[in-house]
């Protein structure tokens, strides 16, 4: 294969020294980098090279968003104006009871088909809101649907919470039938997916056991624990733990999981083996200050979600377990009820959050956001040959037009891109060494096709699951003062109290 000169850019390599090089160039050969330099330089070195230009641009590692959920590009806004609380149970009925496999291919195609045009070109997606693990077939779907757009993905399946048995709803045919899953049943499904998928579509497809939570016997609420006693482990949890470690060492893989604040002290009383560098874990809001130790002896990676309503309710303390050592990385957390994956956007309001809270305009220093989307995130996900710009590694790499008016004029490029760029000013995106979208033109791929088979299958699925209610706009949408979507004063009183 002809070697590939990416020339003329801004390099911003995210290396050890964090090196910005002006009018750089990085040469791929396969789906390696050789070498990144001056451009003059590797034009020299390399005049057999194919060029492509990347002048006015910022040259970065492919973006990475460490946490995901599988199916929410096919449910975006349904159910939107409900709570947390009420909204993951509509959840469960599409996702458990109403999904064909024909759903997650749908899904995973427009899921990589967006994170691909908004630069992200490695994403965790667990299969369901909690994991639906029933039948490796699911998970499939997803390792398919990404295979064939061409980005890379973490394929998250594990147990759901407890308690056990769970019953999920398979479709043939156009008939339901009941299934009912043990916990030992679960576990053989993630060994399965593993067995099928993992290291396929030349690696770029990855499986990693993904509970639904750290601790399963506890409430997905994540928060339901009796104040006056405090949460312990339970049987559970070990054998959780027990089957997943063990599934992780064979694969070499990473665990990735949510968790609340109690799950990480209960597992560290109860001696729960889940307390280590293997699992990188998303949200962690309402955590103490001892369980911010417990995570960082154990080298726990943590994912910070800015934008989810998990870190609405109660807080994610991302200073102080930076402070404390700890890998703090950004994820989207999926694309529904009300988000994107815009990893970008995500990176700056987390920046903007942190500074808020402790009024600290200096706070969490924009070089150090653009880590927690690149090498931070790469090395939460055990994924040493991404995120940056060095010799030997996976040639992954997002290029970002700065002929906008708003990253004009082109100087102090890390900064405008941390402060200013989003996802639409993504303009070429290079996979595994190969051009997968050029001038915003996605390479061999039929975009009104997958957007069509998206809708088509959404519609389906809505209707299996009778959830149609759900998509209406909500009373309260438009807010009017004295309507229906006037907002009780007493929750406005209980929220200025708490301020």
């Amino acid at each position: 294969m002809q070697d590939l000169l990416v020339c003329g850019g801004t390099v911003i390599t995210m290396d050890p020294a964090r090196r910005v090089l002006t009018n750089g160039a990085v040469l791929i050969r396969g789906n390696r980098i050789v070498a990144v330099g001056d451009v003059a330089e590797l034009r020299a070195a390399y005049p057999d090279a194919a060029a492509l230009d990347a002048s006015a641009a910022a040259i970065l590692p492919g973006l990475i968003d460490a946490h995901g959920h599988a199916g929410h590009c096919l449910v975006r806004c349904i159910a939107e104006s409900v709570r947390t609380a009420a909204w993951n149970p509509v959840m469960e009925r599409i996702y458990f009871h109403s999904t064909t496999p024909d759903f997650w291919r749908a899904e995973a195609r427009l899921a990589a088909l967006e994170r691909l045009k908004f630069g992200v070109t490695t994403g965790v997606s667990i299969t369901g809101g909690d994991p639906r693990c029933d039948d490796p077939i699911y998970a499939g779907g997803t390792a398919e649907g990404y295979t064939e757009v061409g980005t890379r993905v973490i394929v998250a399946v594990g147990p759901t919470y407890a308690p056990w048995p769970r019953q999920f709803t398979s479709w043939t045919s156009g008939a339901p039938r009941a299934v009912e899953v043990t916990f030992e049943q679960a576990i053989q499904t993630v060994a399965a997916a593993l067995h099928r998928w993992h290291q396929s579509a030349g690696g770029r497809v990855l499986v990693y056991p993904s509970p639904a939570g750290l601790m399963p016997s506890f409430s997905a609420s994540g928060r339901t624990f009796d104040a006056l006693h405090p949460p312990v482990a339970q049987p559970i949890d070990h054998a959780q733990a027990k089957a997943l470690l063990q599934l992780a060492e064979e694969y070499d893989t990473g665990i990735h999981t949510h968790a609340y604040g109690g799950m990480f002290k209960a597992a560290f009383d109860g001696d729960v083996d889940c307390l280590n560098p293997r699992y990188s874990v998303a949200h962690c809001t309402g955590i103490s200050v001892e369980e911010i130790r417990i995570i960082a002896d154990a080298g726990l990676h943590v994912v910070h979600g800015p934008m989810t309503r998990r870190n609405v309710a109660e807080r994610c303390p991302v200073v102080e377990l930076l402070d404390a050592g700890v890998n703090v990385v950004f994820g989207t957390d999926g694309t529904a009820p009300d988000r994107s994956f815009d990893i970008l956007e995500k990176l700056r309001f987390g920046m903007w959050l942190q500074r808020s809270h402790f009024h600290d305009p200096g706070l969490l220093p924009a070089g150090k956001a653009l880590a927690m989307v690149t090498v931070d995130a790469a090395k939460a996900l055990g994924l040493s040959d991404l995120g940056s710009i060095e010799p030997d590694k996976l040639a992954d790499l997002t290029i970002i037009d700065l002929r906008k008016p708003h990253l004009a004029p082109i100087a102090m490029v890390p900064q405008q891109i941390a402060y200013r760029a989003s996802g639409q000013d993504v303009d070429t995106v290079i996979v595994d060494g190969k051009v997968r979208m050029r001038h915003r033109q996605v390479v061999g791929i039929n975009e009104d096709d997958i957007l069509a088979d998206a809708t088509a299958q959404m519609w389906e699925t809505v209707e299996r699951a009778g959830v149609q209610e759900h998509m209406a706009l909500p009373e309260d949408f438009w807010g009017l003062p004295g309507g229906a979507g006037a907002t009780p004063r007493s929750t406005r009183a209980a929220a200025y109290d708490r301020v």
